[in-house]
């Protein structure tokens, strides 16, 4: 029988070969699939007949040309850890949110519907790629959120049968397998 660290060390390496995978392989290519679309909505976006457009419309057609372009261009290190920067920068510098907030009153205020809807397809593959970004950590956290609770269920169960009598101990573990103890030790 393995003992407990074989078989961690062999999900270990499991995870680590399924990281490479990901990271090397299934991420990139996802991403091209991102920018894809993304190109897509820029053509959309051309598309959009600007004379039509009124002043507020206009002022966040280019927003949104504008951000679609930096999502592309930045796309592989959009995750968590970009995140928590712009946070930071972002709680730090009052100009700086107060000028994001004009500008997302603006968004707010659209009333062409393709643009809105080009808009609304953009912050839905924004949402795509921070997944895609954090994909291949997933695979590292959930196996220690699964260990954490398998020893949080292991230390309550030990917890209730802690103070069990020796006969109570022969219910849960068969007398062959305890006798076999006695006599190794």
């Amino acid at each position: 029988m393995m003992s407990i660290l074989a078989i961690l060390l062999c999900m270990m390496a499991v995870i680590a070969l399924g990281h490479l995978i990901y990271e090397s392989v299934i991420a990139p290519n996802k991403r091209m699939l991102l920018r894809t679309e993304l190109l897509l909505i820029q053509i959309q976006l051309k598309q959009i007949d600007i004379a039509e457009l009124n002043d507020n419309d206009k002022a966040v057609y280019h927003i949104i040309n504008e951000s679609i372009t930096n999502l592309m261009v930045r796309l592989p290190n959009l995750d968590l850890s970009l995140i928590y920067e712009m946070k930071k920068q972002y709680d730090g510098n009052a100009k700086l949110r107060e000028r994001l907030a004009k500008r997302h009153q603006m968004v707010l205020a659209i009333k062409h519907p393709t643009l809105k809807a080009l808009l609304e397809h953009s912050q839905t593959i924004l949402t795509t790629v921070f997944k895609v970004n954090i994909g291949a950590w997933a695979m590292w956290i959930l196996p220690l959120v699964a260990i954490s609770i398998t020893m949080s269920n292991v230390q309550q169960f030990t917890a209730s049968i802690m103070t069990a009598t020796a006969k109570q101990i022969r219910y849960f573990i068969p007398s062959s397998e305890i006798d076999d103890e006695l006599l190794i030790s």
